[in-house]
């Protein structure tokens, strides 16, 4: 997944997570809910590439990958389904941290 991240190939980046998230299942029957799963099929619909939940559970993120051009498709899905999206892009310096003020 590194190498997909460096070279830029987010098709690959994509397959891989959704790969990861098949093995990760395949852990324990408890990791996906039912609302969990709905969140990927639906965003796979909307274009995602690929997704997985993160977190050690009793909480966590799911992150989805997709083209810039679909992800307003996915995003505008996941909010309908009461879920909150954000936003997370990739930078040259590495991890790079901020917080709106509201």
């Amino acid at each position: 997944m590194k190498i997909a991240l460096v070279r830029g190939e987010v098709d690959t980046v994509g397959r891989l997570l959704g790969q990861a998230w098949q093995e990760k299942q395949k852990m324990s029957s408890r990791i996906a809910t039912p609302l969990i799963l709905e969140a990927v099929e639906e965003a796979g619909r909307c274009g995602a590439l690929g997704g997985k939940v993160t977190g050690a559970g009793g909480g966590g993120h799911m992150v989805f990958v997709c083209e810039f051009e679909r992800r307003h498709l996915v995003a505008q899905r996941l909010i309908d389904m009461g879920l909150v999206v954000s936003e997370v892009t990739f930078s040259k310096e590495g991890v790079v941290s901020w917080r709106a003020q509201k």
